[in-house]
């Protein structure tokens, strides 16, 4: 018992060790916070990514030379796999989109130049309405959007009701268009329902470049609450897309294109077994496609913003491993000081191990408060964040997280009771770890060498 006495003692007479102590808290609550910040970060892009796009994707090698037809791939692939739960078919385009009435607002954004809200360049994703919803958020995303755009629940998204929008073009009244609720915004005067879209691009047809043309109405927006594609994706009916690849739907020899399938998978089911199984179908029935997971399609963001999580998870054990530094410093002073201590200890039949554990425990005592201390701040900082970025918003004009560059509302967190454990752990085992050197030095003393120490 004399060990944890004298360590005891020790401690509460030496303020200094304050000092070791304040420098665990620091670091353990700068790992806490940053830790659980781009856990939450992570977390919740790859939902939003996943509510933006199905399970699995079945990607066509080519629209317009040779190309498949929606309704023999899933006769023949899709829907004899018990796994699958609905589908969707997709075709992908870009080009421009001009509003007819409606110029970007001067100063909407910051280095307009570089930002996708300044430009008109658009993917313009033809889709199924009935069918996207069973696979993807989109019916939700409609009800978000702001008021003079939502898209009532049970109306049709791309019916035009403006008298405006029918215009007589080719025979028949302008085909819907939605794009997201962050363009809308950016437009002046404010895009409202029926406005003309005319969206400009070009295709390859018999070696030649063609101009495509076509003329919309703007008949509703969305939110998508992933702030990439609704800045940069416009909806139209799929069969407007087909049209532009000379399959329409009036023509008998019409062929039901696609540049893409989404997939919405049963619930329980593991994706990439899947996934592996449609792969090994499609080079078997010979269908020139591929089917990617979301996770394959988002490989390479997902997988930079876990490298930047490591590579802060290095720094911040880093700063760890330089705070518990000043545990040896701490522990090593002690040992100077309590050289003749050690002596009379000594010379009183106490062992080596025991000096050893009087000095590890003094180690041990501190990281263990500095842990303790950093971890409550840690996780009492992540809770009060959004209010305290709110208020040095409002207070001083600057943010601690800059919303407008990832779509989100508040600064994402996850409390992970297990890493917050591991980082406890670690912080105790590295400064037990630098204790134990002083500690040993302490025990190898000579007690006459020590008892003569002035």
């Amino acid at each position: 018992m004399y060990k944890y006495f004298l360590a005891l003692k020790y401690l509460l007479r030496r303020p200094i060790n304050l000092l070791g102590a304040i420098g665990v808290t620091i670091a353990v609550w700068a790992f806490v916070l940053t830790i659980s910040v781009f856990s939450g970060f992570i977390t919740q892009v790859r939902d939003q990514i996943r509510g933006e796009q199905p399970e699995l994707s079945l990607i066509a090698d080519s629209v317009s030379e040779s190309p498949e037809s929606y309704s023999s791939v899933v006769e023949r692939l899709l829907d004899p796999d018990p796994d699958i739960a609905a589908h969707a078919p997709r075709i992908l385009f870009h080009g421009l989109l001009y509003f007819e009435e409606g110029v970007n607002k001067p100063g909407f954004v910051h280095s307009a130049e570089f930002s996708t809200l300044s430009s008109n360049y658009f993917t313009v994703a033809g889709i199924d309405f009935d069918q996207e919803v069973t696979v993807t958020g989109i019916h939700d995303w409609l009800l978000k959007a702001r008021d003079t755009l939502r898209v009532e629940k049970d109306a049709k998204p791309f019916e035009v009701t403006q008298k405006r929008s029918q215009r007589d073009l080719g025979g028949r009244g302008l085909p819907g268009l939605l794009i997201g609720d962050l363009r809308t915004a950016g437009l002046r005067p404010m895009a409202l329902r029926g406005d003309q879209v005319v969206l400009m691009s070009a295709r390859q047809v018999d070696g030649k470049v063609k101009v495509v043309e076509r003329h919309f109405a703007l008949t509703g927006s969305y939110r998508s609450q992933h702030h990439d594609p609704e800045v940069s994706t416009a909806f139209v009916d799929i069969e407007e897309l087909r049209s532009v690849f000379g399959h329409d739907l009036a023509q008998h020899d019409s062929v039901d294109v696609f540049s893409e399938i989404s997939i919405a998978l049963k619930p329980g089911v593991d994706m990439n077994v899947v996934r592996d199984r449609l792969n090994a179908g499609v080079a078997e029935l010979g269908i020139k496609a591929k089917v990617l997971s979301w996770e394959d399609r988002n490989a390479r963001f997902l997988g930079a913003v876990e490298h930047e999580r490591s590579l802060m998870t290095l720094v911040m054990f880093a700063f760890m491993v330089v705070a518990t530094f000043l545990i040896f410093a701490t522990v090593s002073m002690m040992v100077a000081r309590k050289t003749r201590d050690i002596g009379i200890l000594s010379a009183l039949g106490g062992t080596r191990s025991g000096v050893t554990m009087l000095f590890l425990t003094c180690g041990g005592a501190i990281s263990i408060g500095g842990t303790l201390f950093g971890i409550a701040a840690g996780c009492l900082s992540v809770v009060k964040l959004n209010t305290f970025n709110l208020w040095l918003n409002a207070t001083f004009g600057l943010q601690l997280f800059p919303f407008e560059i990832f779509g989100l509302s508040q600064i994402p967190y996850v409390l992970d009771p297990v890493v917050i454990t591991q980082i406890g752990l670690g912080t105790i085992a590295t400064a037990l770890l630098f204790s134990l050197l002083p500690a040993l030095r302490a025990a190898r003393l000579d007690p006459v060498q020590a008892l003569r120490y002035e």
